[in-house]
């Protein structure tokens, strides 16, 4: 899976790129080998045109999997403390999530929940927190 850095956007919206191989890499989150904060990164689970994503793997996701990213000079290991289906609407609420103080931690979030096309697509947020290994 590739990572780009996604723009935050005037209101510090994460922005996921169009494609399912990509992921967005919240700008105003900390990177890897940074010793506090929260690392961000979010894609799609899937697509209509382009089939099942590699995020959808996060899906099946538990406490104490192990999860590995790569930056530019450095690999970080980090294992899964919890993974939380929320609204979609909700997760400009839970502040911890984008929180750049405070432990390190490594958040992922992709689509999740029942897919609902009338009313927009998936209607859940899966978000896997994870602590450094």
């Amino acid at each position: 899976m590739s990572v780009r850095t996604a723009r935050t956007g005037l209101r510090g919206l994460l922005l996921v790129p169009r494609g399912i191989r990509a992921a967005g890499w919240w700008d105003g989150g900390a990177r890897v080998g940074d010793a506090y904060g929260a690392i961000v990164i979010a894609g799609h689970v899937d697509s209509a045109t382009q089939g099942v994503g590699p995020f959808a793997e996060l899906l099946r996701a538990r406490a104490g999997d192990r999860i590995a990213i790569t930056g530019e000079t450095a690999t970080q290991r980090f294992v899964v403390d919890a993974v939380d289906l929320v609204p979609k609407i909700s997760l400009d609420t839970r502040e911890e999530t984008f929180a750049a103080d405070g432990p390190l931690r490594l958040v992922l979030i992709t689509c999740a929940g029942p897919f609902l096309p009338a009313q927009g697509g998936y209607q859940d947020l899966a978000v896997i927190t994870a602590r450094p290994a």
